[in-house]
């Protein structure tokens, strides 16, 4: 398989989309150390470029006064021997789909969630609000995993007895409403009971895949809820081309 070193550079975004498509319909091929190798080197350029325009988000709401609720920060980088470490999973039948792998070895985590001061109503309930009416629900990007919690919930997926073990499932983020601090549903989830390049993201209303949903936030600067909510809060769509 043969691809630019730079696609963003050498490709526009539909061809780009297009490849990307073609590749996510091979998973079945996976067991194929050089088309793993392809698809994640794929994968990364990808997410490369959604750790840039993330990047560039916070800066522009730090400079702005956005409220961050994560105390350590909106990211932290990818994780000490990371790309080791997930393939130590695949060993134990642990299969994070590609897109998840690239995104944790080229960005880390993301947690956007908190308020602007822009907006007609707060973004998050710190405390002060009392009734749903005084929040906007942005469903701010979190994607927010580690090699110790995939851990965990591995270790509690087993603990289970047989008739309650569905597949197991990677928790990603909160649901759009846990995100503004208000009492919601469950969380946004992938599958990784079985190899796989994308996967849907469990638990949430447009029923994208990973990669599908990391687009859309990008293409609302990191809040797509105000896709449904867009007479609450000056706020548009990103100028930059998305992944």
């Amino acid at each position: 398989m043969s691809f630019p070193t730079d696609i963003y550079h050498e490709w526009p975004l539909n061809r780009i989309h297009l490849e990307w498509a073609i590749l996510v319909s091979q998973d079945y091929r996976l067991g194929d150390t050089g088309f793993r190798s392809d698809v994640t080197r794929y994968a990364r350029q990808m997410m490369r470029k959604a750790g840039d325009l993330f990047k560039m988000i916070i800066e522009q709401l730090d400079q702005q006064d956005y409220r961050f609720v994560n105390p350590n920060g909106p990211i932290s980088p990818p994780e000490y021997q990371i790309a080791d470490r997930i393939a130590e999973f695949r060993n134990r039948q642990i299969f994070l789909p590609v897109a998840l792998e690239a995104w944790l070895c080229e960005i880390g985590t993301i947690d956007l969630t908190g308020s602007h001061p822009d907006w007609n109503k707060s973004g998050y309930d710190f405390g002060d609000h009392t009734t749903m009416s005084e929040i906007i629900v942005t469903d701010a990007f979190v994607c927010d995993v580690t090699v110790d919690y995939v851990d965990y919930l591995y270790k509690e997926w087993l603990s289970l007895d047989g008739h309650q073990r569905i597949p197991f499932r990677i928790d990603f983020s909160p649901d759009h409403l846990h995100k503004a601090n208000v009492s919601g549903g469950p969380p946004y989830q992938l599958a990784a009971q079985a190899p796989g390049i994308d996967a849907l993201v469990l638990n949430e209303r447009h029923c994208l895949s990973f990669v599908g949903l990391i687009r859309l936030a990008l293409r609302w600067r990191g809040f797509p809820g105000f896709e449904q909510i867009p007479n609450e809060g000056c706020w548009s769509t990103i100028q930059q081309p998305v992944i």
